[in-house]
Order: C-alpha cells, then structure tokens, then sequence
C-alpha cells in the first residue's frame, strides 16, 4: 500500500500523464477516468477544487503547467517541453505510464515477462547524496 506521499504524487503524475496524453480534455472527462483509474483504491470522486489544488502542486513539484482554454474549457499542458526535455521529469511520465499499464493489467499477469532491470532505488540515493555534496569515491 501507498503511503499519503506516494499517494499525492502518484496522483499528480497519473493527472499530468491523463491530461499530457489527451492533449485537450474537459474535467468531466478526467474526472470519468479518474473513476476507472487503478490508482483511486479508495473509489472517490475527483472533485474540482481538488483538481485546482493538484493543478498547483503539480506546478510547484514538477514545473508543469496545466491551463485552462478559455471558451471550451479543456484542460491541457501548457508548458510540453517540461516533461519532454526534462530528463527527470521525463522518466517518471515513462515510468508512471509503465506501472500503470501493468496495475491495469492485473488480470494477465501470468502472461506478461518482465526483465529484470538494474534499479536505482538501492543506490540512487547514495549515489545523488554524494554527487550534491561533492564527496569523492573510494
């Protein structure tokens, strides 16, 4: 289970990856996928100022910004160069989208191969935590 942090920003990156694919959507229709989306475990509706609320932390965390065309009122990602030319950024759109094909895709697993791939989640932090504070390698 996902604690509330996780949970937060897998929220926003399931909201950036729905709106970014899209292209153009209305709330009424994410909020309609949000009902069907794999990461709303707890079955609650997206409300509006929710989604306010999500637009801005997205905004902050990501530097994604999420606008609203005046007239047909679609939501769409004003600023695409965020996620495609932001290396970081980039990867956890890619990942997101990755697990959240293989959460929707649950009922197959037994016939889905996965390769195992080396993985940061044990070193990254060192590795990161050493390069920000210039320590040598020994």
């Amino acid at each position: 289970m996902l604690n509330m942090t996780d949970r937060l920003y897998a929220k926003y990156m399931w909201l950036i990856s729905t709106i970014y694919d899209a292209g153009k959507i209305s709330f009424e229709n994410i909020a309609s996928k949000w009902d069907k989306a794999y990461i709303n475990d707890l079955h609650q509706p997206l409300k509006l100022r929710t989604f306010h609320n999500h637009r801005n932390a997205i905004l902050l965390q990501f530097g994604v910004v999420i606008e609203c065309q005046r007239g047909t009122n679609l939501y769409y990602i004003d600023n695409p160069d965020a996620l495609e030319k932001d290396s970081i950024n980039q990867w956890l759109l890619d990942s997101f989208a990755v697990s959240s094909l293989l959460m929707d895709n649950r009922s197959i697993s037994d016939r889905i191969m996965l390769e195992d791939v080396p993985s940061g989640r044990y070193y990254l932090e060192v590795i990161t935590t050493a390069m920000r504070d210039n320590l040598p390698s020994e």
